[in-house]
């Protein structure tokens, strides 16, 4: 359970409590439980007396229905401690007069503090639901730049899956079909939550404005650079592969991201990595030069961000190549079924708190075929 879940949990009163219905059999159990503590207090003859004990239904009323219920049982528990307590027969007046006084000076106090403290509880809670509306807001923005429909590419299968460690993250992946091919990212913005999110929708932008333009490869991730270095902070960065793919080549740009995987019919895998290319937003002249292999039916290409990688292993060396043998454990099969067990497969080695993102295409047959 949540912090936050647990402090509910205080307030919590089951609506029916808190109906009109059951407020005078509920104001006669506490009145009655102020009479048993008077009783005891008087038959035990205790001294010090069972003032603390008088708490529990000054307390409860408090909890049940707030500053006024708190202190008519209190007013009610003061009457009853100086009627009952066991050295009120010895007292003067005016030490009786004190002693009553003080006794409903404590039992006022504890319901003031309670009920200061429930009404901060409340404004808590409040506040805790009020972000979690603007996080299921962003989230839902977030899942509309993902959501979009990639359409057919004939000879080409494609997946997509993503998974964040909070309710919004900085993993991306775009998929879309542009004059007959197939155009895809997949990026990962340094950090996590709501700032890194914030830049997935720049990025996004960004890209998709280039590749409605026609523009290729190196001109499209040179202008994102260009807007990344411009907005994001110094410490954050992307990392960021983009590619496009007709079903008999790839065309890829690899900006420093973890090395894709293509994965060939036969099962012999290389990575598509780019050495020395910085990742995106850290200076802004960088050169961009895309890199091409040529595909047939069967080759399966896999790209995915350090939360596939680092649940794996924390050898990224180690961790594509198991990536590698999961793809090819499932060659025969289609498309969605490879990404759910390269996921699948992640998520079952070690809990990571990092979001998870991939894209998967398979070449299903040529043009001509």
């Amino acid at each position: 359970m949540r912090a936050e879940d647990r402090l509910v949990s205080l307030r919590a009163v089951p609506p029916w409590v808190r109906s009109r219905t059951w407020t005078v059999p509920i104001g006669v159990l506490l009145a009655l439980a102020v009479v048993l503590v008077g009783l005891v207090d008087a038959r035990t003859g205790l001294v010090p007396d069972l003032t603390i004990v008088y708490l529990v239904p000054v307390l409860s009323a408090t909890v049940w229905r707030g500053l006024r219920g708190g202190l008519a049982v209190a007013v009610f528990a003061t009457v009853v401690e100086a009627l009952a307590g066991p050295a009120v027969p010895r007292m003067e007046p005016v030490a009786w007069a004190a002693d009553t006084v003080t006794h409903f000076a404590v039992f006022l106090l504890a319901v003031l503090l309670l009920d200061r403290v429930l009404r901060q509880l409340d404004q808590l809670v409040e506040r805790e639901a009020a972000r979690r509306r603007d996080f299921e807001i962003a989230r839902d923005v977030q899942q509309s730049l993902l959501s979009g429909s990639a359409g057919h590419v004939p000879g080409l299968d494609v997946a997509s899956r993503i998974t964040y460690a909070r309710e919004v993250g900085g993993d991306y992946y775009l998929v879309r079909r542009e004059d007959g091919r197939l155009v895809f990212a997949v990026a990962d913005i340094s950090g996590k939550g709501s700032a890194a999110s914030l830049f997935t929708a720049v990025l996004h932008q960004s890209l998709t404005d280039s590749v409605s333009a026609g523009r290729g490869l190196s001109e499209t991730m040179s202008r994102a650079n260009v807007t990344m270095s411009r907005l994001l902070p110094s410490t954050m960065f992307i990392t960021a592969f983009f590619a496009t793919v007709t079903p008999e080549e790839l065309s890829f740009i690899d900006a420093g991201h973890v090395p894709p995987l293509l994965v060939r019919a036969d099962g012999r895998s290389e990575l598509l990595a780019s050495a020395g290319v910085l990742p995106l937003g850290i200076e802004s002249d960088v050169r961009y030069d895309p890199r091409t292999r040529v595909l047939g039916p069967g080759d399966v290409v896999l790209a995915v961000t350090d939360g596939i990688t680092d649940r794996l292993s924390l050898d990224v060396d180690e961790s594509l190549d198991i990536l590698a043998e999961v793809v090819r454990a499932h060659m025969d099969e289609d498309v969605a079924a490879i990404a759910d067990a390269v996921l699948a497969s992640a998520l079952a080695h070690r809990r990571v708190d990092d979001d998870a993102a991939l894209v998967c295409v398979k070449v299903t047959s040529s043009r001509a075929g």
